[in-house]
């Protein structure tokens, strides 16, 4: 299954100084730890490119991702949440899937709430984000992945946490190959 990685810009519709811009280090290293495991994955920074509202669509609809996966933050509900309801008109089919500060922090209002929105990950992303393309793909349910909220027939269901990562020398070095690294602040 396609797997497109999305880091969008804090605003969505007007170029912004991004010259302090970081990269997006949690992606980054969910795509290195998912293409490691050998699944057809991009990593796309809206934010380091400047991209706006229609590119963005533009690009996920050219892509045709099967899983849209977006780090979000609170700021960037107001915008985030009417842009994945038009990539879902354009791409009906696609399962989207957000984790972040604001999933991590909000996941059953989001689920309850926003049915833009597919899966909300809550804690480490990289084991979680390799389990629901698993099951996904097998189409078995997302009941034993741990560290989602989602929906079954409209009903939010809360798995439980997944424990945190060990041994972090196991996972493979963030997919800094994929960003345009000339473009972050250093």
């Amino acid at each position: 299954m396609k797997t497109l990685l999305l880091n969008l810009p804090f605003n969505i519709y007007k170029a912004f100084d991004n010259t302090n811009l970081l990269q997006p280090f949690g992606l980054a290293m969910i795509s290195g730890f998912l293409k490691e495991k050998g699944f057809d994955t991009i990593l796309y920074d809206a934010a380091a490119y400047n991209t706006k509202r229609e590119e963005i669509i533009r690009y996920v609809s050219e892509s045709n991702p099967q899983i849209l996966g977006l780090t979000l933050v609170t700021q960037q509900m107001p915008q985030a949440i009417p842009l994945l309801g038009d990539i879902k008109k354009i791409l009906p089919e696609i399962i989207i899937v957000v984790g972040g500060a604001h999933p991590s922090a909000d996941y059953s209002n989001l689920i309850e709430k926003h049915r833009e929105i597919d899966i909300a990950v809550f804690g480490e992303g990289e084991q979680t984000m390799q389990e629901i393309i698993e099951c996904l793909k097998d189409e078995k349910s997302l009941n034993t992945v741990k560290g989602i909220a989602y929906r079954v027939n409209g009903k939010a269901m809360v798995n439980p946490h997944r424990e945190l990562i060990q041994n972090l020398d196991s996972l493979p070095f963030a997919d800094w190959g994929s960003l345009p690294m000339e473009k972050y602040w250093y």
